[in-house]
């Protein structure tokens, strides 16, 4: 048996980016539900502008999906508030929940498909699609 300590947190939520943001939202009894005009149903999606999507240039943002640009930040996060930047990589551990591939994304791929827009899918798409990649991203960083 493994003794295991927890150094560091990250979250991007439907309350925001950042532990704290989650925290204070979750103190407070907030509802991070809210209707999406794009779907047209309720949704707990992450508020626009509350994450940094600059930080990837055009090409790494067609490679990775939304999913795995999350992991990132948040996996970012979990670092900077570990205080342990400098541990051995094979004496850590993370653990990313991703519950569903990235819907919009096969929505759209379908959709260009379906209008005769396309005969080929990009070779982005299953990538984009895998719901293991946002883990992969995180442990190749």
């Amino acid at each position: 048996m493994y003794r295991v300590v927890i150094t560091g947190m990250g979250a991007v939520t439907p309350y925001g980016g950042g532990v704290a943001t989650l925290h204070k939202g979750l103190l407070e009894s907030r509802s991070a539900l809210k209707f999406s005009e794009q779907l047209g149903f309720v949704v707990g999606a992450i508020p626009d502008g509350s994450v940094d999507f600059d930080r990837w240039s055009a090409g790494q943002k067609r490679e990775m999906s939304r999913a795995s640009q999350l992991a990132l930040i948040a996996a970012e996060e979990a670092i900077s508030t570990s205080n342990a930047q400098d541990l051995d990589h094979k004496d850590t551990l993370v653990n990313i929940g991703t519950g569903v591939a990235d819907l919009l994304e096969i929505g759209r791929t379908t959709a260009l498909v379906q209008n005769g827009q396309t005969r080929k899918v990009s070779p982005y798409f299953v990538p984009r699609i895998l719901t293991n990649l946002p883990a992969g991203y995180v442990a190749m960083k």
